[in-house]
Formats: structure tokens, sequence, C-alpha cells
């Protein structure tokens, strides 16, 4: 049986080729990114890569989006091969190139509906020119040309030697995805290894002509790994191989919003280590954790050549190096960070459970909240056995007002508003009850709210958003459900209420703990 290829008509060619070059219309920051992508490794290849510059100019008349470099642009010939050999690329294979697929320049298409490519060697007084446009069904494109600087005034000016591309974007994809920041900051992000490690220069122009230099993120925190490299050996066939690995990481206790993005030779290529989707570092509570931020970089893609190709290569000895690196890094960091952040999180907590209790105690004193006892009250039965009735709130025997016994009908008792709760406590509760979110706890003196910080509610509520409202109800509530419990058993001990069962009993407490919550979240 003959084997053949699988073909494509012409008709069939041209659709697939336009669905390529709309390949990120739902991400439009993704096709400048391959414009930019392209600069750089223009760049590299260079004699001084470090006198590299790239200018990104922003027109919002025209809605123009300027990709420029400084490298050693492409000749008449080159430029003419471009569109008819969409998807074969120079690039492939080779380590000290980003790019391989051979469609990135096709990815206006993602934007609007025209593209300028126009290129200067170093010396020639002519320019490169190619024009693409979106046409009916298909990507076209006029055959190159040359202009002179004459020429240039309305494709952003002269230059001596380099590339221009020149995006014509949809006015609302302009206006809605390019702004100034959201383009620098995507840069700064995209391209974090290469502000840092590489000195190629990023610059920012808008239509006033005003440009700025992109520098690398500023991050906040503690920088507890910077810049370190780690080394690293690779059998192959031919041998021996040395591989690096970069990372740059800081601890920042003030977000819960921290990443670790994954670059390949100093480019974007997964946004958080998890993204790996790896069993092996699963496991790992550094690159879990949201106060970390930094990246990882690996300089010379070979173990992520290409943003598809890593599924391919999982079983590789350089990706199973990278992941022993990646656990190493964890054994080094997480320790300490844990430490710290458990510290961070107790003062958290403190100042939490702090500021509700005081709220509770101003809660407690408001008139039209009464205590069970004064909303169930009934008359009072003595006791067959003469028996001291404790009032409600904190009292000492040194405390002799007045030694008779209280009236229960006055509403003016002042012991009776006391705030009877000793400061709560939160802890790991011991397995028999590691189920409880919090207990009300009988101790010498005044009781006392337990608060379980080994739950898994007060993990996902408390520690992880402290800040929210949800952890704030969740603490007023681990006080004042044990608090209207206890309440309703001291007026049942006292012999001011008479519950005629359980469920009475209970529906009471319940909503004695939601009168106390919903006032104090009101305040």
């Amino acid at each position: 049986m003959t084997r053949k290829k699988v073909r494509m008509t012409e008709e069939g060619q041209d659709f697939l080729i336009l669905q390529l070059s709309q390949q990120y219309s739902s991400k439009p920051m993704d096709a400048l990114r391959e414009y930019v992508t392209n600069a750089v490794d223009a760049i590299s290849l260079t004699e001084e890569p470090r006198d590299g510059e790239i200018k990104i100019s922003l027109d919002p008349k025209s809605s123009r989006i300027y990709v420029s470099d400084n490298a050693n642009g492409l000749s008449l010939e080159e430029l003419a091969k471009l569109p008819i050999k969409i998807g074969e690329s120079v690039k492939r294979g080779k380590i000290d190139q980003r790019g391989e697929f051979g469609w990135g320049l096709l990815s206006f298409g993602s934007l609007g509906d025209r593209l300028h490519f126009i290129t200067r060697q170093p010396g020639s007084s002519n320019y490169g020119y190619l024009i693409y446009e979106v046409g009916k069904g298909a990507i076209e494109y006029e055959e190159p040309i040359t202009l002179r600087d004459r020429d240039m005034l309305d494709f952003g000016g002269p230059f001596s030697q380099g590339t221009r591309i020149i995006l014509h974007a949809d006015k609302d994809v302009f206006n809605q995805k390019f702004r100034s920041a959201d383009v620098r900051s995507a840069i700064q992000e995209i391209y974090w290894p290469i502000l840092v490690e590489e000195g190629l220069q990023f610059y920012l122009e808008l239509i006033d002509g005003k440009v700025s230099q992109i520098s690398q993120p500023r991050i906040r925190g503690e920088h507890i790994l910077p810049q370190r490299t780690f080394p690293f050996e690779v059998k192959t066939r031919d041998g021996i191989v040395q591989h690096e690995l970069r990372a740059n990481l800081w601890l920042d206790i003030k977000t819960d919003t921290g990443k670790v993005p994954v670059y390949s030779k100093g480019v974007r290529i997964y946004r958080d280590i998890p993204e790996l989707a790896e069993t092996a570092l699963s496991d790992c509570g550094l690159w879990r954790c949201k106060q970390i931020r930094g990246y990882i970089n690996e300089p010379n893609l070979s173990v992520t050549l290409g943003r598809d190709t890593i599924n391919k290569i999982r079983d590789s000895n350089v990706y199973n190096s990278l992941v022993e690196i990646l656990r190493h890094i964890d054994d080094i960091l997480w320790p300490e960070v844990e430490e710290k952040l458990a510290k961070v999180r107790k003062e958290k907590d403190s100042e939490l459970i702090n500021s509700t209790y005081y709220l509770l105690r101003k809660v407690y004193q408001d008139e039209d909240l009464l205590p069970i006892y004064r909303r169930r009250r009934r008359e009072v039965v003595e006791p067959i056995e003469p028996r001291k009735i404790i009032e409600w709130g904190i009292q000492t025997p040194t405390q002799d007002k007045d030694k008779s016994k209280p009236n229960r009908d006055s509403e003016d008792a002042d012991d009776r508003r006391r705030w009877p709760f000793d400061f709560p406590d939160w802890y790991d509760f011991d397995t028999p009850e590691n189920h409880l979110r919090y207990k009300l706890e009988a101790r010498v003196g005044n009781p006392t709210a337990a608060i379980n910080s080994g739950h898994k509610d007060w993990k996902r509520v408390v520690e992880l958003n402290p800040d929210s409202e949800e952890a704030k109800e969740y603490i007023l509530r681990a006080q004042a459900e044990p608090l209207a419990l206890w309440e309703s058993q001291k007026a049942v001990e006292d012999g001011f209420v008479i519950y005629e069962s359980p469920e009475e009993q209970i529906a009471d407490v319940m909503r004695r703990a939601d009168d106390i919550v919903y006032r104090a979240m009101e305040k």
C-alpha cells in the first residue's frame, strides 16, 4: 500500500492561514508579543546584543502600533521569501532563537487588517518594504519594493538600521487593550529576565514623542533568592551537556496573588509554575505559595523549545533535571518561608480577633439587643436548696455594690450588662475535636471561646483572606455562638428560663448568635 502526504486545496490553505493570523483575537497582547520576540531574536544575532534597543510606539489617532529594533535587518531577497514560506522557520531547532513555527508574522490579523514590514541593513541607502493585508477569505501581500528616506514620512520617519513593524489595529481593540500602562506592564511581565539579565533596552513612545524606558518590574518584599544560577549536567548520546536554571524570588507577605512564571530564554511561556501540571511538584509548598513572586528562567531553550512542546519532553533527562532543581529550591527555601508566613498569619489573626473581640463587647452594650435572660424573663422560682445566683458579667467576691439579691426586674442593673467572656484563644484542636470550628471552654475564671485554627474553613476563609468580610463574620460567629450558648445555659441554671425542649433552646441560641453577629457587621 502506497503512503501519501495529506494535501490542501488552495481555498483550504487560504482559510487555514487566515485562521492562524487570528489566533490571538481574544488575547491581542499576545499578538504584539510575537513581533517583539522577533525583534529580540534579531538583536541576539548582532555582534553587540547588549547594545540592542526595541521601541514600541503607540499612535491613538491612527490606531497604529510600531515595533522597531536596531538589529541587522533583512535583505530584499530575504524579505521576499517571508510570504511564500509560511510555516518554515530558519529558527526551528536553534537554541539561540525563540520562535520556531514561522507564522508569528501573521498575527496582525488578531489586531486589525494590515501590516507594514520595513527593514534596512547597516550601510544601506534603501529600505525593503512589504505589506500584508486581510483580504476576502485570505491574507494577501504585495511584492516587496524599496523605499528611500524621503518615503518614510508616512511610516514613522527614517532609521539607520533594523526593522520596523507597523500594525494597523482595530480602533476598539487599540483603545481597550493597548493603553500605554497595559503595554508597559505586559512587556515587563513577558520579558522580565531579559530586562534583568541581558541588558537589552525596551522603550515606549507615545504620540506626543515622549519616550520612556521600560525597566524591570519593581517587586515588594524580601528578596529571598537573588538571581541565583543552578548548574546541572545532562547525559545525552553525545556525552555530558552542561545546562543551568536561573531563579529570582521574593517573599511578599502583603499579597495573595503571587506567581512564579516560567521563562524560556527570557520569554515567558508559563504564567505560573503550577501550569506545568507536574505531579512531582504538587507537594512543593513554595511553588503553590501565593506570597512568592519572581521567575524561573531556562536560558538555553533546551527544556521548553517553543511554547507547545513541553508535553513532548516530560520524559527527557533535561526536563527531569529541571524538576529536580525546582524540588531542590523548595527544600532550601520552603521551611524558612513557611515559618515566616506562620508568624505573619498569627499576627494577622491576632489583629482580626482582637478587633472583633472589642467590637462584640461594644455590641453587647446595645440597649435594644437584649441578652437571653431579659428576652425570656420569667418569674423566678427559688430552688429548694439555697444557692448563690451569679449575675451576668464579671463579678468577684470583692464586688459589694449591693450584698442583697439583685432585682431581676430592673433594666438598669449594671452588673447584668458586663461582658462575660475572656479574650478568645485559637489553636489546632486535638483529634477528637478537630472537626469543630470553635467551642465554649470552661476554664478557671470566665468562660472562653476557643477557635480551631487547624480547621479547613479557618484556613480557607481567615488565613487566605484575612481582610475579607467573610473572615470578619467567621471570627464574630466563632465568639458569638459560644457566648449565646453560655447565656442560655446560665439563664437555665439561674432559673430565668425554662425551655420546653432542646430544639427550643437551640433555636434561641441561634437567634441570639445571629442578632450579635449581624449587629456587629453593621458597625
